[in-house]
């Protein structure tokens, strides 16, 4: 029979014996462990490579389902971990995450599981704390797949956020650009865009907006004019102050100009004013050497204080109603009552009809010097302009291009 004695000591030396195994178990699982996150975040490298320069060899097995970060390697058929996939908006079953400024694990997960990406919140924050991606997603809009183990969707939620590139073209209008904009995927809401590019008093932080005129009513989006035509990237939940800043922060850096200022003052004329007048020289001309003769006509009308008759502001009016774009403005159309009518009121519209391009403001301050006394010019109906300096010119000049208005226009 053993004695009390010896008891103890087996108990002790079994325990001792337990504790050891525990921790050698323990051990091997966090290096083994260590070293999956290492060798996860060496693939997730080779990945990233991978899609840069797709023409590469690519592994001899890839996995679809979304599930495990495995696959085999011919030679060895040995279990080896495969690089993560990146979703994008175009992969079947994507499923949108959007992370705010300022979120954590918790606010992710909670996320996660209104999509019904994961069920329970607790053990994703764990796991991100133990393989540190706790600290590196990033902000903007993800997409993930349901069925993804949490070291994928991480790995997703660590990317750059998804973003869309889009050119803006000069002579966009403040409309084109919402068209755009929602073609390429961006999500916004359009009547809290539309207050924003009316009230230009929210971005008096920008120096050339203090200078636009407060009195004129007539003046439908204070903004146009101002969105300067550009490439930009946007992520695909931007704010919608954020979108405009981004335009208005371009603008003010190309509108730092003080040559414009200095020329601008010389004729006499405001920047605003420089700006809508490029606007309609902008959607007139054909060709960027036509600017600085269509700027020659409507500075020799504003000097004799007639009317610029100038049919981009007619089709701006169109285009706010949803029309298409005419050759030239009818009788009925020469008649709107609209002070960005320059068929009515004489001298310059009451704004901006679109965003004009950096050519188009010099041609406003440059005007044509060589072909001083254009007065009129009229479309040949393959984006250029036919121009003249008397009235029976100009005539017989609509003679010979009418029959090609026929179609619908899209210059």
């Amino acid at each position: 029979m053993l004695t009390n004695r010896l008891k103890g000591i087996i108990i002790t030396f079994v325990v001792l014996i337990l504790l050891a195994s525990g921790l050698y178990v323990g051990f091997n699982s966090g290096y083994k462990f260590i070293l999956n996150q290492d060798e996860l975040e060496k693939v997730a490298k080779q990945a990233e490579i991978a899609e840069q320069n797709p023409n590469q060899t690519k592994p001899t097995e890839t996995d679809t389902d979304g599930g495990e970060l495995t696959q085999k390697t011919e030679a060895t058929g040995k279990n080896d971990i495969r690089p993560p996939r990146h979703i994008k908006k175009d992969t079947p079953g994507a499923v949108e995450i959007y992370i705010k400024s300022g979120w954590g694990t918790s606010e992710i997960a909670e996320a996660l599981m209104a999509k019904g990406i994961i069920d329970e919140k607790l053990p994703f924050s764990v796991m991100a704390k133990l393989n540190g991606f706790s600290a590196s997603y990033q902000m903007g809009t993800h997409y993930v797949l349901k069925g993804m183990d949490y070291n994928e969707i991480m790995y997703n939620l660590s990317l750059p956020a998804e973003r869309a590139k889009i050119i803006f073209y000069e002579g966009f209008s403040y409309i084109d650009i919402k068209n755009a904009l929602r073609k390429e995927g961006v999500n916004f809401n359009e009547e809290k865009m539309d207050s924003l590019v009316k009230n230009s008093s929210i971005f008096a932080d920008y120096s050339f907006i203090r200078n636009l005129p407060t009195d004129q009513k007539e003046r439908i989006f204070f903004l146009e004019g101002y969105l300067f035509p550009d490439t930009y990237s946007f992520d695909l939940n931007a704010d919608e102050e954020e979108i405009i800043r981004t335009f208005l922060s371009n603008t003010e850096n190309k509108l730092d100009n003080e040559k414009f200022k200095e020329r601008a003052e010389y004729m006499g004329m405001t920047m605003d004013e420089v700006i809508t007048l490029a606007s309609v020289i902008q959607n007139e001309a054909g060709t960027p050497l036509e600017m600085y003769k269509v700027s020659r006509v409507f500075h020799n009308r504003m000097d004799n204080e007639d009317l610029l008759q100038s049919c981009a502001t007619i089709n701006y009016l169109r285009q706010l109603e949803g029309l298409p774009k005419v050759w030239y403005a009818t009788q009925e159309e020469a008649a709107r009552d609209s002070h960005y009518n320059t068929y009515k009121y004489a001298g310059l519209p009451a704004g901006p009809i679109c965003n004009p391009g950096l050519e188009a403001i010099q041609a406003a301050l440059y005007p044509d010097i060589k072909e001083p006394y254009v007065y009129y010019f009229v479309a040949k109906g393959d984006g250029t302009n036919a121009f003249a300096t008397n009235l029976a010119d100009h005539e017989a000049n609509i003679a010979q291009y009418e029959d090609n208005w026929t179609n619908e226009r899209i210059y």
